[in-house]
């Protein structure tokens, strides 16, 4: 059997601590993505939910970097014009 990994699973749908619809995330383990999309389909299946993806979290961690920085060098960029 392989090795646990990591998969983020990020949804859409009623959350009961907010009161209303949003975002949220949750992490699983699986030895690949097909185990980790059951085992999110067992957490979310007594949930209202109306989208969800499941995302390694190492890739899900370098994407969210990557976003950051170039997002830090658009705001220094507008802050030129200003």
């Amino acid at each position: 059997m392989g090795k646990l990994r990591k998969y983020i699973v990020m949804y859409y749908g009623w959350i009961n601590s907010y009161g209303g619809f949003d975002s949220d995330d949750f992490i699983v383990e699986g030895r690949n993505k097909a185990e980790a999309e059951e085992e999110a389909r067992k957490r979310l299946k007594n949930k209202f939910v109306k989208n969800w993806g499941v995302q390694l979290l190492s890739t899900h961690k370098r994407k969210m970097k990557e976003w950051d920085e170039g997002h830090e060098e658009r705001i220094k960029q507008m802050r030129k014009f200003i």
